[in-house]
């Protein structure tokens, strides 16, 4: 593994607008996480139905800019981040939805409609992300995945203070969803 000096010169290197003072992050306040969730603009899914239909049939992703090779950053250098991650996948055709993120950490993040997973194997590389959800499965960096295993769960995770799932407006209504993977294997 880099050292902690070195990861953060290799994200400077990639993203030259991020100082040393954006290395002093703290995580977002469970009100700020509350706040943010209830702003999430209408993703254009018309009921929960629906969704459940995409979760289980359609091809996407779900990912975020911020916090590059999961080092915690300022709230500035992660805006841009996700602007710039924004700007990446419309650049492809892609429609990016803003979701809520909480995978550990809690992350603005996007749903992604239509990525394939070597577009999010690309992602993950440009923006040195551990890894991106996609519908197939878990995919880091290299290409290699941890398969997707059935069934989508909807429920209340963020109510009830869980982790590892999204939060998506539908039709006026924040679902918060979760997919499972298999992390017992990583396939090529």
């Amino acid at each position: 593994f880099p050292s902690h000096d070195s990861q953060r010169q290799e994200i400077q290197k990639k993203f030259d607008f991020i100082t040393d003072e954006d290395f002093t992050a703290q995580s977002f306040t469970p009100e700020q996480d509350a706040e943010y969730r209830d702003a999430l603009p209408e993703s254009g899914i018309a009921d929960e139905k629906q969704l459940e239909d995409i979760l289980n049939s359609g091809e996407f992703a779900m990912l975020t800019g911020m916090n590059p090779e999961a080092t915690p950053l300022s709230q500035k250098a992660n805006d841009e981040l996700n602007n710039r991650a924004k700007a990446w996948l419309e650049k492809r055709g892609l429609k990016p939805v803003e979701i809520f993120g909480k995978y550990d950490n809690s992350e603005r993040s996007f749903f992604v409609p239509g990525m394939t997973r070597q577009q999010a194997a690309e992602f993950a590389r440009e923006f040195k992300q551990e890894s991106v959800a996609h519908s197939s499965g878990f995919v880091y960096q290299d290409g290699s995945f941890s398969p997707r295993t059935p069934g989508v769960n909807l429920d209340n995770r963020f109510d009830t203070g869980g982790n590892y799932f999204s939060t998506i407006n539908v039709g006026g209504k924040k679902v918060d969803f979760s997919i499972n993977y298999d992390f017992t294997q990583r396939v090529q």
